[in-house]
């Protein structure tokens, strides 16, 4: 019960958040030991129409989906699917919108000689060296795909980290070194045509894409032995999607093309490492631009980047979002986050997160800003499944507490982490459709943050606060436009809870206890 921290008063809150909208300026003078806010949400004035809330099958998924017993891969896609609610009142999952398909280069079949080391990041590939196809591979990605369409799930993105190994330069799934793509001169067509034969058999199995991503961090060279990956240029993207457009048009499917998923936004937005990487929003999408992909009907009107390595300061990540917000708006385009975990954790400077807790909170901070700052209409994390080790939360959702590390295939004990929780405050509650409210005062530096969602009727509001702060801190909140009517709903976040259900609520003023994320829900009227 949190009767005792409820008062029933409405305050007009001081206008001096910077989270209302992209004009906003970075409050980099106020400090952190404040313990009440006055936040006020303008309901008439509306952002972005929000898209969904996601996450990655790469890569334990398919051995997940392939071996677990029934029950116990159930039990995880339920944490992460479900809408539902128990008899006392608890999520029983988070209710993702998007689920991220990777689609394989065949670095699995190649074992030791693909040069991935860690045999869980080799995937299996579709395409045979004879030119046919075979549908049985990737059969635990399947299966958790099929459940994701089976729970409801609005949006699915297949993603594709490196061309399949019978058309890389090098024959295999990684690069060799330099900054060109590893894809034949001469395979664009083919690589397109691949990419259509896949989909179209999804398509024919009911399990239709909304989204192809073709190429993923083209920045990076990927001649590491981790993972899958190729490097492209800006004008190579542009190649590809050139012979892309083609085929998916001339198979007349509906997925939209969906780039470039950019690996930092400094090269969404201006330079870094190599020019013919960078300044990807402007020559993708400013239509004097030689690279210019607006003309090609089958490319989705949106910026897709990933959130690493860009949120070490309040003022690093301030900036570099309000310049995506700046570019994506001037050109008229969306903008998704479409992958982040917490790498590049030694770096960070500002809210430096070192327990599971604080992670979750860090991942709330880094959602709040991304749909607050750049304007995000959609927002992913990488990985839905990791190991549970030294790195904790950090690159998982669901923590799958595996039997035996060693031989994950044994099954585990599927739980809640923190990270799950943190994205549940958003994604369970801001569903497809709904629209951000302005909102002021709460801010990144001073330790509460906050931003408002109405349903797309406007009957609804969801909020979402998250206090970064080692002590509790109260909140008046007062609207302009509506009123709340019918019943109030909480849920919280702290060192004891996931997502606990709150009752008697009284609106408008609400304390919140240290380092917790709280979500209400009410009716406007």
């Amino acid at each position: 019960m949190i009767r005792s921290c409820i008062h029933q008063v409405w305050r007009v809150g001081a206008l001096i958040g910077i989270l209302g909208g992209a004009q906003a300026r970075f409050a980099g003078e106020l400090t952190s030991d404040r313990h009440h806010y006055e936040i006020f949400i303008d309901t008439a004035t509306n952002h972005q129409t929000m898209e969904g809330f996601g996450a990655s099958d790469a890569w334990l998924c398919d051995a997940i989906g392939k071996y677990w017993p029934e029950a116990e891969k159930k039990r995880l896609t339920e944490l992460l699917f479900s809408r539902d609610f128990d008899d006392g009142g608890k999520p029983k999952g988070i209710g993702l919108s998007i689920w991220r398909f990777n689609i394989g280069a065949g670095s699995a079949e190649q074992g030791a000689s693909s040069g991935i080391r860690n045999s869980y990041r080799r995937v299996e590939g579709f395409l045979n060296d004879d030119g046919s196809y075979d549908w049985s591979k990737q059969l635990g990605q399947q299966w958790f795909l099929q459940e994701a369409k089976t729970f409801g799930v609005e949006t699915t993105i297949a993603f594709i980290n490196s061309p399949p190994v019978q058309l890389t330069r090098n024959g295999i799934a990684h690069g060799s070194g330099g900054f060109h793509t590893n894809l034949k001169q001469d395979s664009y067509d083919d690589f397109a045509r691949f990419i259509v034969k896949v989909l179209a058999n999804f398509q024919k199995e009911g399990l239709a894409f909304d989204y192809i991503s073709p190429v993923n961090e083209p920045q990076y060279q990927w001649s590491s032995s981790k993972q899958e990956g190729s490097p492209y240029t800006n004008q190579e993207i542009y190649r590809l999607v050139g012979h892309l457009d083609a085929e998916l048009t001339r198979a007349g499917l509906a997925a939209r093309i969906y780039l470039p998923e950019c690996a930092d936004y400094r090269n969404a937005v201006d330079y870094k490492g190599r020019v013919e990487h960078s300044y990807q929003i402007r020559e993708f999408f400013d239509s004097e631009s030689a690279l210019y992909l607006g003309d090609f009907s089958t490319v989705a009107p949106v910026f897709a980047a990933h959130s690493y390595w860009t949120t070490y300061t309040n003022e690093m990540i301030y900036d570099l979002r309000s310049r995506i917000q700046n570019l994506t708006t001037h050109y008229g385009i969306r903008f998704h986050q479409s992958e982040y975990s917490l790498i590049g954790l030694n770096q960070v400077e500002d809210d430096k997160p070192g327990s599971e807790l604080e992670i979750g909170l860090f991942i709330g901070k880094i959602i709040h800003a991304d749909l607050t700052v750049a304007n995000a209409a959609s927002w992913s994390f990488w990985t839905a499944v990791s190991a549970n080790d030294r790195h904790l939360n950090r690159y998982l959702l669901v923590s799958p507490n595996f039997r035996d590390t060693t031989k994950i295939h044994l099954g585990g004990d599927p739980q809640w982490s923190k990270s799950l929780a943190a994205l549940g405050h958003y994604s369970l509650f801001v569903r497809p459709g709904f629209k951000r409210m302005d909102l002021q005062g709460a801010d990144l530096v001073s330790g509460l943050l906050a931003s408002a969602y109405a349903s797309p009727r406007g009957e609804k509001a969801v909020i979402v606060l998250t206090n970064l702060k080692d002590h509790s801190v109260s909140t008046a909140l007062s609207l302009n436009g509506a009123q709340v009517s019918g019943d109030v709903r909480a849920y919280l976040t702290d060192e004891e809870h996931n997502l606990k259900p709150l009752t008697e609520i009284e609106l408008p003023t609400i304390e919140l206890p240290p380092q917790s994320m709280l979500t209400i829900i009410f009716g406007l009227g």
